[in-house]
């Protein structure tokens, strides 16, 4: 059986003279716009969700959920943190992405790959932070819209 030997990472260039690697180039560049929509989408619901507690959760009305509150709000802050984080790494990567495409002579590492990995890692763990906050946010907005509903009942 033969023996594989691993590569070092260093010297894990390609020359993209390929025409099939400069498609696989500017699926990836594709790939990475369509991040900075998801990103915008992040950004809209965060402002929506700064609506809902302003509007529908007031202080004076909680009763009790203080913890929940304070626990959308940390998460709502998080979310921001990251969504400015993430708009600033994708656009890193489109910078560094961009002439890949269309010079190629440059070389191409694994870094690349890897970047572009933990770019979809961290979207994807952004859009589902934003589906848990939106249905904790929810709930709470309805158990305290409750509570106010049967104060009158």
């Amino acid at each position: 059986m033969p023996s594989f030997a691993v590569p070092n990472r260093q010297n894990m260039n390609i020359t993209s003279t390929d025409t099939q690697l400069e498609y696989e180039l500017q699926d990836l560049y594709i790939a990475s716009k369509h991040w900075l929509s998801d990103i915008a989408f992040a950004e809209d619901e965060a402002k929506f969700f700064h609506t809902v507690i302003d509007k529908y959760i007031k202080p004076d009305i909680i009763n009790g959920h203080d913890a929940k509150l304070h626990h959308c709000k940390m998460m709502l802050y998080q979310q921001q943190f990251e969504v400015i984080d993430l708009r600033n790494n994708v656009a890193a990567y489109l910078a560094f992405l961009t002439p890949l495409i269309s010079d190629t002579s440059k070389k191409i590492g694994i870094e690349l790959i890897e970047t572009h990995s933990m770019l979809t890692d961290r979207i994807a763990a952004l859009l589902d932070a934003v589906r848990l906050l939106k249905a904790e946010l929810f709930a709470l907005a309805e158990d305290v819209i409750d509570n106010e509903r049967n104060l009158f009942i």
